[in-house]
């Protein structure tokens, strides 16, 4: 943690709203602990020595900070911290997709119910209340990620609001001069730079191979998004997850910028599939800059 710390660029201390202070480090290490599992503040009392409520404003008051930070961070595609040749080289040697660097998906969050504008965050198909995120797991296994957005939004409305398409559109040309891609499932529309699985009705037997392959290595993708809910069960407690009540987008938002940081250190399922190499937490939180 003393090693990640100067990394994540917070001040040495933080001043709540009742002029306590408290120091970088321990806030880190509270946010980590309600982070890391579906326990109650009034848990963690005797761990810290301090009350339920300074526990809770040192929590958000952190996550919160690191969150702003490192908005450009988890929302960053940007060739001067991304070798986009080394990814499209490793999903070529696992898939038949050339200049592909990621796979693109929508992540839905279930939340409690909350008691006002409950219409606004209802997923359908989900049938949930919930957050939604627009995430795309590069190939050395590090997610970028935008929202939260409405949990009716439909992906495709995630991924015209969230901009990722003008970014991709940003990156230099490959070797041979096309642009870069991305992989996504049935639920976005085929474009430039987004390739799609084909229909499965009255498709050609390469056609069928091509999906089912494509298909093993998106499998990847959800173990990917899996890590985040493993190693910060907190955010996939349903029942403590409240709209009004919680800070809900810094939370999550922090939460992938932390497996992130566990994927540069101990890499990820993505990994060993496509025999790739992430990158050091210096390269990675180098984009906080």
């Amino acid at each position: 943690m003393t090693l990640i710390l100067p990394l994540l660029r917070c001040p040495d201390h933080y001043e709540l709203e009742n002029k306590s202070k408290v120091t970088a480090l321990e806030a880190l290490v509270i946010s980590l602990c309600r982070l890391r599992y579906p326990n109650r503040l009034c848990d963690l009392v005797e761990v810290f020595g301090r009350s339920s409520s300074m526990l809770s404003r040192i929590s958000n008051i952190f996550l919160k900070d690191v969150q702003e930070r490192s908005c450009n961070i988890l929302q960053l595609l940007s060739s001067e911290y991304i070798d986009c040749s080394e990814l499209a080289n490793a999903v070529r040697r696992a898939t038949p997709l050339a200049n592909c660097i990621g796979f693109l998906d929508g992540t839905v969050r279930p939340i409690a119910r909350p008691s006002n504008d409950q219409e606004a965050v209802y997923n359908g198909h989900k049938r949930t209340h919930a957050l939604k995120y627009q995430s795309l797991m590069l190939a050395n296994g590090i997610i970028i990620i935008d929202g939260p957005f409405e949990g009716r939004r439909h992906d495709s409305f995630l991924l015209r609001e969230s901009g990722l398409m003008q970014r991709l559109r940003e990156l230099p040309l490959s070797h041979d001069g096309s642009r870069y891609l991305v992989y996504g499932d049935p639920a976005y529309a085929l474009q430039q730079q987004v390739i799609c699985p084909y229909p499965t009705v009255n498709i050609t037997q390469e056609q069928q191979l091509f999906n089912e392959n494509m298909s093993k290595v998106r499998q990847s993708v959800e173990y990917g998004f899996g890590k985040v809910l493993q190693n910060f069960s907190f955010v996939d407690y349903k029942k403590n997850q409240k709209l009004f009540l919680q800070a809900l987008g810094p939370q999550y938002l922090c939460a992938v910028l932390f497996t992130n940081i566990h994927t540069c250190m101990y890499g990820s399922t993505m990994n060993t599939l496509l025999k790739s190499q992430s990158p050091s937490v210096n390269m990675y939180l180098a984009g906080m800059l």
